[in-house]
């Protein structure tokens, strides 16, 4: 075979020409890949830092320092609003007898804000605290002891909160003194 007739094969048969394609297609394909792997290592990080810097420029030595400084101000004015809304809750607090721990919880962006907090946390605290209160009362009650005619009675146990008991057992605890006197 000579040259003339594999051009002739691969020109004009339907198999020469799908081989042909195949290998045209193999090559473009691996220019295509071979292009996208150099671009993104060396073309793209380059265009990416030029539209970066153009849109960021870099901050000379003075607008650091202004920065540092703008930062340092807001800084210190946010530390004055905090200490004078501190100032104005405390007052607050002390005017309404609400205890002065719960004012570092309550302070925000402003007066009202703040106040309503403090509120909220003065409210909770109570029913919590109220809360409390009432189980260890609870808990400390001595049950009433309920006597009647079959009940017998003790001096040891005696109700002292209950002034109709005395009445209603008259005879009962005459009877009772007489004999532990005997």
């Amino acid at each position: 075979m000579d040259i003339k007739e594999i051009e002739k094969f691969l020109d004009e048969t339907e198999d020469g020409k799908k081989l042909l394609q195949s290998k045209i297609d193999s090559h473009v394909s691996k220019g295509i890949s071979t292009y996208k792997s150099k671009f993104e290592k060396e073309e793209l990080p380059k265009i990416l830092d030029t539209e970066v810097k153009k849109r960021y420029p870099e901050a000379t030595e003075e607008q650091k320092r202004l920065k540092e400084i703008e930062l340092k101000l807001e800084h210190a004015e946010n530390s004055r609003r905090k200490a004078e809304l501190s100032s104005q809750l405390v007052r607050y607090a002390q005017e309404k007898n609400i205890p002065q721990f719960l004012v570092d919880f309550s302070i925000d962006e402003d007066y009202d804000t703040s106040l309503e907090k403090l509120n909220k946390h003065y409210s909770k605290f109570n029913e919590t605290l109220t809360g409390e209160v009432e189980k260890r009362i609870e808990s400390r009650k001595n049950p009433i002891r309920q006597y009647d005619d079959s009940t017998p009675l003790d001096l040891n146990n005696l109700p002292n909160d209950d002034p109709d008991f005395y009445k209603k057992n008259h005879q009962r605890l005459e009877e009772m003194l007489r004999k532990n006197a005997n």
